[in-house]
């Protein structure tokens, strides 16, 4: 079956939205948990960053908690200490995965993308790719994973632009006819977490994308104030939010 022609079935399996393409069903959370969860992500949010004191936040830059945390973090890095996370980046490496560790980014967490193999529906205009993404947080005892469906669209170039435009999808749950049965990766990469990191619990990348909180300070990396998802403060403020579809 020719390419493009899965790449034209796929994207007419997506149903228009309020804020755009939706594919994927979104994951159901018990209402009473997901609130309890979010007041202690808040919680934590409030520990960490001066909300309402911008002024202890921005530069000259006081050294708070947060960046004692980042600093032993890329100590252990650096002096190859064996830690929970290396153990499990190891483990995962056993099963001959191509992963990247991205433990070295500047934020107390530690991410991993594992890049999976699905069905060639890369076409001379768009490339597709999907990979399994993990990430444990240092500020607050808490983990995420979700997949990461990434479409660059190679014959489109915006005139100011250097970049090709990229479209992505982040998801836990995908119908499955497009699963490639790779719902076995997901629990064997989620069984690991938990083995390794017993203290964090599971925290929907939904919840922390899609939930922002007021803005009042600048985070750095960004261009302005906010408003930031909760994801970028307790977990990745590296991960790019735009052009990004939340299922």
């Amino acid at each position: 079956m020719r390419a493009d022609f899965l790449i034209s079935e796929m994207l007419c399996n997506f149903s228009v939205g309020k804020k755009g393409f939706k594919m994927y069903p979104t994951q159901t959370f018990d209402s009473s948990k997901a609130d309890e969860i979010m007041l202690d992500l808040l919680r934590y949010i409030h520990q960490y960053y001066p909300i309402g004191l911008p002024e202890y936040y921005n530069q000259p830059r006081r050294m708070m908690e947060r960046d004692h945390i980042l600093a032993n973090k890329i100590s252990d890095l650096t002096e190859g200490k064996e830690t929970a996370w290396s153990i499990f980046v190891r483990e995962l490496k056993q099963h001959n995965w191509e992963l990247l560790d991205m433990a070295y980014i500047q934020f107390p967490s530690y991410v991993v993308r594992i890049k999976l193999k699905t069905p060639d529906f890369s076409t001379p205009e768009i490339f597709h790719s999907r990979e399994l993404v993990v990430v444990v947080s240092l500020l607050c005892p808490y983990y995420t994973i979700y997949y990461l469906d990434t479409y660059r669209f190679n014959t489109i170039r915006a005139a100011h632009h250097r970049y090709r435009p990229i479209f992505r999808i982040a998801f836990k749950e995908v119908l499955p006819e497009f699963s490639f049965n790779q719902d076995a990766h997901l629990k064997e990469v989620e069984d690991l977490t938990r083995l390794h990191f017993p203290s964090h619990n599971y925290a929907s990348h939904g919840m922390l994308m899609q939930r922002y909180l007021s803005p009042g300070i600048v985070l750095e990396g960004q261009s302005g104030e906010g408003p930031y998802p909760i994801y970028s403060y307790l977990f990745d403020y590296t991960f790019n939010i735009k052009n990004l579809e939340i299922r």
